[in-house]
């Protein structure tokens, strides 16, 4: 019986990031989602999403130094 494989970590982090303004309040809102998480937050500033980005990012390039994806022999 085949030995089962671990699944690779992602090489590549995405985001879906959403902007609506809200006439009746006379402001812009947000939401980033990071897409390999499911993790959400809702935001009122730029400096919030910069954050969001920025740890997710960091947090997927600490997990490929860890464990670089195999080489290929190709």
């Amino acid at each position: 019986m085949p030995e089962a494989r671990q699944p690779e970590p992602p090489t590549y982090t995405s985001f879906l990031v959403r902007f609506w303004y809200e006439p009746e309040e006379v402001r812009w809102y947000g939401e980033v989602e990071h897409i390999q998480s499911h993790t959400r937050i809702r935001v009122n500033d730029v400096h919030e999403v910069i954050h969001f980005l920025t740890a997710h990012s960091l947090a997927t390039f600490d997990l490929l130094t860890q464990h670089p994806p195999p080489a290929d022999d190709g």
